[in-house]
């Protein structure tokens, strides 16, 4: 089939504009915030999942979330193969919608409430393989790390409007905090389906079809200023040559380049997320906020780990991710010991100086949460070869339901040795990550992929 000749407009300059939102035309926009305000939702929804809810209720009410986003993750495998991604964001905003209708009539309705939850876990499951797959192939190298990083940004964001309403909501109050929750989940629906109007499907699934015409079009649309240029003629020839050359692996090497980075992301994605947001640390922070008679640490801890989140998106893309998570993950292991060291005595546990220790650590503990999580993002989106990235990255959300529902049904405080557990393997995991992950600081996906796909990567720049 005889191809199209584009006219080719000269850029003005060599260089890339700063990564701001002037920079990012209406559809390029609309691509990433349909997620965003998606990802708002599931981090109130994951908040509520690890105990910051007014419902003290059975463990259904708490990890039907969790059950929902994998069973989302697992439906979105199959939807991948026959739906563009429009349609799949799509019914996951419709999904929020219906579970934000639910909190909104029935509040104090538990049955009800768990029915809500499963379809915004749902939602959010059929939500997350598509958007990293769709910002990191719609991203140019320079900006990889922010457009990926904003998920967790906005998870983070989310969490901490879950922590703040309900630490601070009257329980006497007739207006139930599950009707701001509900009322919240409906605009933030209404917004993610309004902003796909101009949403425009990947550049690579048209390379994939072998309509190049196309893809150039889609990158030329993603522009500040749409036109053919021959930046975006070599955006094509970096996107094509990807698609090449992950079309042309052997069986052998698919499986060897998806199993090495699958391995690395189950730890370094589906449990340390897990680990650092989990129903423990909800139960120790609630506890300890009743031995010492404050109310204000959720609203420190929720700032603090916005705050985190929001430096980490600038910091990816510039000082890298490699040295900074060695760094974050270190530290968060670092937080977490001397918390378990100290509730494990249970005469320290009605001591008010011990406690409010435990509580300066747990604020600190969300501030390293929050510069960490984005960078996961950004290598769940690097990581994975074309052809079985969907289903990788479906295993590792997977993962992550499964350790938090672990993690809810055996939860407790005091000497059972947990919390030390958990901030072990996270140190653990941080010297594995200094000897294991790559550096992919503005390196074209087909470069990243291929450095993931390295057992041992030992350089940090």
């Amino acid at each position: 089939m005889q191809k199209s000749t584009p006219n080719i407009q000269p850029t003005g300059s060599n260089s890339l504009p700063p990564p701001t939102v002037a920079n990012f035309n209406p559809k390029q926009l609309s691509c990433l915030t349909t997620g965003v305000f998606i990802f708002l939702s599931a981090g109130m929804s994951l908040a509520q999942s690890v105990g910051w809810s007014d419902i003290a209720t059975d463990l259904h009410f708490y990890y039907s979330w969790f059950i929902g986003v994998a069973l989302g993750a697992l439906v979105s495998i199959l939807l991948g193969y026959v739906l563009p991604k429009k349609f799949i964001m799509a019914a996951s905003s419709v999904l929020i919608l219906a579970g934000g209708i639910i909190f909104t009539s029935a509040p104090r309705n538990v049955d009800a409430l768990v029915a809500g939850r499963y379809l915004n876990g749902m939602a959010v499951g059929l939500a997350t393989t598509p958007y990293l797959i769709h910002a990191s192939e719609l991203s140019r190298n320079r900006i990889r790390g922010l457009c990926l990083g904003l998920e967790q940004f906005a998870i983070s964001l989310g969490i901490a409007i879950q922590m703040i309403s309900t630490s601070q909501w009257d329980a006497m109050s007739s207006f139930s905090v599950n009707c701001l929750h509900g009322i919240l989940d409906i605009i933030l629906a209404i917004l993610a389906a309004g902003s796909l109007v101009y949403f425009i499907e990947s550049p690579v699934d048209y390379i994939r079809l072998g309509s190049d015409t196309a893809a150039l079009e889609c990158i030329s649309q993603l522009q500040k200023t749409p036109s053919i240029t021959l930046e975006t003629n070599r955006r094509l020839e970096e996107l094509r040559h990807y698609v090449q050359e992950q079309e042309y692996l052997t069986p052998r090497e698919l499986l060897l380049h998806s199993l090495i980075p699958l391995f690395k992301m189950i730890f370094f994605r589906s449990m340390l997320l897990a680990f650092a947001y989990s129903a423990i640390l909800t139960k120790l922070l609630t506890y300890s906020n009743v031995i010492i008679g404050i109310s204000w640490t959720p609203i420190l801890a929720g700032c603090l780990r916005i705050i985190g989140s929001g430096m980490a998106l600038v910091i990816m893309d510039n000082l890298g991710r490699k040295i900074p998570s060695c760094v974050w993950t270190l530290t968060m292991g670092g937080l977490m010991i001397p918390m378990a060291v100290i509730v494990n005595h249970s005469m320290n546990l009605l001591n008010t100086h011990k406690i409010s220790t435990v509580v300066s650590l747990w604020m600190c503990l969300q501030f390293f949460a929050g510069l960490y999580s984005p960078i996961s993002s950004v290598y769940m989106g690097e990581a994975f070869p074309l052809r079985t990235k969907s289903f990788c990255m479906a295993v590792c959300v997977i993962v992550e339901q499964i350790v938090q529902i672990v993690i809810v049904s055996q939860v407790s405080i005091g000497n059972d040795g947990s919390l030390m557990a958990m901030g072990i393997m996270i140190l653990l995991t941080a010297v594995g990550f200094f000897v294991t992950m790559p550096e992919t600081k503005r390196t074209p996906l087909a470069e990243a992929q291929r450095r993931f796909s390295n057992l041992f990567n030992f350089k940090l720049f």
